[in-house]
């Protein structure tokens, strides 16, 4: 989001806002239930270089793949949630 976690943020909750007016700011916050279906919510991360060095970016944070696709990859955050990375401006 071109921002930094809000320095008040913790590990039951975090907000990020985006530079300037007009960006997209989000809440993420911790619940005690396990996941049991489908995703609350999916994001789909836009790579912004290649898309083979997002998704080993993502890896070395912990992510896993979970299906890679001709034209984007879905991935698992640690918790098991997909979120899928999709070429951005470098078109790979």
């Amino acid at each position: 989001f071109g921002s930094d976690v809000d320095e008040e943020s913790t590990a039951d909750k975090a907000f990020v806002e985006a530079a300037g007016w007009g960006g997209p700011n989000i809440w993420f916050t911790r619940v005690p239930e396990p996941k049991t279906a489908k995703n609350r919510m999916h994001f789909d991360l836009r790579a912004p270089g290649s898309l083979a060095d997002e998704v080993a970016r993502l890896e070395q944070l912990g992510a896993g793949v979970a299906v890679r696709l001709e034209h984007h990859t879905i991935m698992r955050d640690p918790e098991g949630n997909e979120f899928c990375v999709e070429p951005g401006p470098a078109g790979e």
